[in-house]
């Protein structure tokens, strides 16, 4: 994992230690950001003075968001991107470093076009904990037209520097802290029980999920708990290094289906089948979360569950959620969508459509009751 990490508070204000004086730089964010002055406090401390700005990133950042972006970047022949706010930025950013030297739009390269090489310098600086992605080769991108979000893996989205300071996640509102958070949870916990995983991915996952776990709550009641803060960040961080290592399961595969049935944000879609599928997992492999839950302090595996859905109802992540009619035949739908996805398999257990299907009936049924 080939980035230089800069973790810290205070670390932010420092970003003219990994800019060139001469350095072209295009800031990506989204709207809120630019609003709060966030990127213009950043932008302060550097010492270029050809600085241009793209701020309209949205979640889920869409290919057209992309391509828009792609634009500003070329007509000004920049040096340096710098993402700047949650996953959807961070990915945005990815996109155009890599791309806004080439030809072509960015579906050509999201449909089977590869990267071949980055020249562009990348920065990356979280706003959230919760996505990790400033750790990640990988950054998922919406096709409105095709109403399906797509992920785009490649070694060269990989940033020159991360840097994670978690003096801006201060200002989060409690419900978007709620739903990084749980992000952040989910990719630590499907990195630790991946089929594919290894022992050092396991070991990063196992504290990030214990961290989140300790710090969320505390987060999401008190904004300004800056011990919390820094543990929820640097767990963040943790998971996003270690799934990024492995890939994640079938929570994610069903969130993409869920992201698009309920249009609701990434991590309200994890947060819909986190304990659902945690309860599949264990009904199938009954030890596959059984070290993770002592290391976390439980004295079971159903009492590290039960916490979980605490939690998650505490912070009443799922009351956005509209109550849509999920028919069985969109019900299989989604099922069919998350299984064709080939990380989804990487859960503990055998899962198939039909499977997947029964699930989904149960605990979308209990969600709407």
């Amino acid at each position: 994992m080939p980035v230089n990490i800069q973790f810290g508070e205070g670390k932010a204000k420092r970003i003219d230690q990994f800019c060139s004086p001469k350095d072209r730089i295009l800031f990506v964010c989204d709207p809120v950001i630019e609003q709060m002055g966030v990127r213009k406090k950043l932008s302060d401390n550097l010492k270029n003075g050809d600085i241009s700005v793209f701020s309209d990133v949205e979640p889920n950042p869409s290919v057209h968001t992309v391509n828009k972006a792609l634009r500003i970047a070329k007509e000004n022949k920049i040096d340096l991107c710098i993402g700047l706010g949650g996953g959807s930025s961070m990915d945005t950013a990815k996109a155009v470093a890599c791309i806004s030297s080439e030809d072509g739009s960015f579906e050509d390269y999201l449909y089977g076009k590869q990267v071949v090489k980055r020249r562009k310098k990348l920065i990356l600086i979280p706003t959230t904990a919760g996505t990790g992605s400033e750790c990640t080769c990988v950054g998922v991108y919406t096709d409105t037209e095709k109403n399906r979000k797509t992920g785009y893996r490649t070694p060269y989205f990989y940033c020159d520097t991360a840097i994670i300071d978690p003096e801006l996640t201060y200002s989060v509102p409690s419900s978007v802290t709620a739903a990084t958070g749980i992000d952040a949870f989910t990719h630590a916990l499907e990195a630790y029980w991946n089929t594919s995983s290894n022992s050092l991915c396991r070991g990063a996952a196992m504290y990030a999920c214990r961290d989140v776990l300790k710090n969320l709550y505390s987060c999401y009641e008190d904004p300004q708990n800056k011990a919390a803060r820094s543990s929820l960040s640097h767990a963040s961080m943790l998971g996003g290094w270690a799934f990024g290592q492995v890939r994640t399961t079938l929570v994610h595969a069903l969130s993409f289906p869920f992201a698009d049935y309920f249009h609701v944000p990434h991590g309200i879609a994890c947060a819909l089948s986190l304990v659902p599928v945690m309860r599949y997992a264990v009904s199938n492999e009954p030890a596959c979360l059984a070290e993770l839950a002592c290391f976390c302090s439980y004295s079971s595996t159903k009492d590290f569950i039960t916490d979980v859905e605490n939690m998650i109802t505490k912070m009443d992540l799922l009351s956005s959620i509209p109550d849509i009619h999920i028919s069985p035949a969109e019900m299989r739908d989604i099922a069919e969508k998350a299984c064709a996805l080939e990380y989804a398999h990487l859960v503990p257990g055998d899962i198939d459509v039909e499977r997947l299907t029964v699930l989904l009936h149960d605990f979308l049924r209990r969600v709407f009751e």
